[in-house]
């Protein structure tokens, strides 16, 4: 049981991750680029680092949910 409750902890915290990560980039590109360009576009660069940090996020963010909920 203690398993399930880890795998689901695990899972919630990289959706929750998930959901924020690609809410702001979502948010970024709407209102400081006025919905004209994709960040990806006008830096090639963030593209990169966005996908790095998404992977990190989720990454600590299930450690996190497996933690705390066991």
């Amino acid at each position: 049981m203690k398993l399930i409750k880890a795998v689901f902890g695990a899972i919630t915290g990289a959706a929750v991750a998930t959901i924020v990560c690609w809410g702001l980039l979502y948010a970024y590109g709407a209102f400081v680029l006025g919905g004209n360009s994709s960040l990806f576009d006008t830096n090639p660069q963030a593209a990169t680092n966005f996908f790095i940090g998404w992977a990190v996020v989720s990454l600590l963010s299930a450690v996190a949910g497996a933690f705390f909920v066991t």
